[in-house]
């Protein structure tokens, strides 16, 4: 990894997170409840709220493993031997 950061990747990765994250989460939620019978309803909100939470975990645990990477090269670079 360079030490410098392409400002264009940034702009479209947060873009993508805003897009398919934020403001939509309550369509998600309410496409998920309006396809099932309404007796199953608690069923899909759970399953909904379960991938939703699964989706956070991995995606905090690969920002992680990115943030932990670039911490390593960098202090290996900077340290002296």
């Amino acid at each position: 990894m360079s030490g410098n950061a392409d400002p264009e990747f940034w702009g479209k990765a947060r873009a993508h997170l805003v897009r398919y994250g934020g403001p939509f989460a309550p369509m998600i939620a309410e496409t998920a409840l309006g396809v099932v019978p309404p007796a199953r309803a608690g069923m899909a909100s759970g399953i909904n709220s379960t991938f939703r939470q699964i989706g956070i975990a991995t995606g905090v645990a690969g920002l992680g493993a990115v943030f932990q990477s670039r911490i390593t090269s960098e202090l290996a670079s900077s340290l002296p031997q």
